[in-house]
């Protein structure tokens, strides 16, 4: 699984590679969501008990979730568009 490469904006982190975004306030919340550079529209992170939850389209993640059961693109976002 290739790492994301992070830049730091004012009230959230962003990948260069894919394009999701993740909350500062989880440093280790990148490390549980693919690098997926082919997502159209990622998803947007945000820390949660026991995981991270998108806030588009509530997909939940925790260390359990498979990366295969991680959808590439958001559903909600892509069709709020």
């Amino acid at each position: 699984m290739a790492a994301h490469r992070l830049i730091h904006r004012d009230e959230f982190d962003e990948c260069m590679v894919c394009g999701q975004t993740f909350e500062q306030a989880a440093d280790d919340l990148a490390d549980l969501i693919p690098c997926q550079s082919s997502a159209t529209d990622p998803h947007v992170w945000s820390a949660v008990a026991g995981g991270a939850e998108c806030a588009y389209c509530s997909t939940f993640v925790d260390d359990e979730t498979q990366t295969a059961a991680i959808p590439a693109d958001c559903i909600d976002r892509s069709s709020a568009g």
